[in-house]
């Protein structure tokens, strides 16, 4: 498995370099906001698509060992970088979670920035859907009594020293 996994990570830094899209074409007063507008309004992609590869080219993380799924984690995020996606995973999430939803996006159809970052985050922050294990959770203790329409307090106001 050892010489695979040495293939694969070749395959992860060799599509760091994969032909990109088109940059968007933008009138010269919207080129200070590039990503945004490309976020925004840029054509969707699979994730796979963009990198050159394909789901099937990853065995199932059962078949790694801890050294090799660390391994193709950190070469999976740094790919992912060089197209200015970054994953957004809760901190301590173990590495087999992280490899299996990266391999799961392969088929996510996201929008290619040129500038900028575009986090990609996995969970919809619907309880019932959450994609990590309840110890992971980062909406676990959302409920639909939060009042997200409260006026923010005004912290900076003038005050007295």
């Amino acid at each position: 498995m050892q010489n695979y996994i040495n293939q694969l990570v070749s395959d992860l830094q060799n599509a760091q370099h994969h032909a990109r899209p088109a940059k968007m074409e933008l009138p010269p007063e919207l080129e200070f906001v590039r990503g945004a507008e490309e976020y925004l309004h840029g054509e969707l992609y699979p994730m796979g698509k963009l990198f050159g590869l394909e789901n099937m080219q990853f065995p199932p993380a059962d078949r790694l060992n801890a050294a090799q799924l660390e391994l193709v984690v950190n070469e999976f995020k740094a790919l992912w970088e060089a197209f200015n996606l970054y994953p957004d995973f809760p901190e301590g999430l173990p590495n087999a979670i992280q490899y299996k939803l990266m391999v799961e996006y392969l088929n996510y159809e996201t929008s290619y920035v040129t500038d900028g970052a575009n986090h990609i985050e996995f969970c919809s922050y619907m309880p019932d859907e959450c994609p990590f294990p309840l110890e992971f959770c980062q909406c676990k203790n959302l409920n639909d009594d939060t009042d997200y329409d409260m006026p923010i307090q005004d912290n900076d106001s003038e005050q007295p020293f």
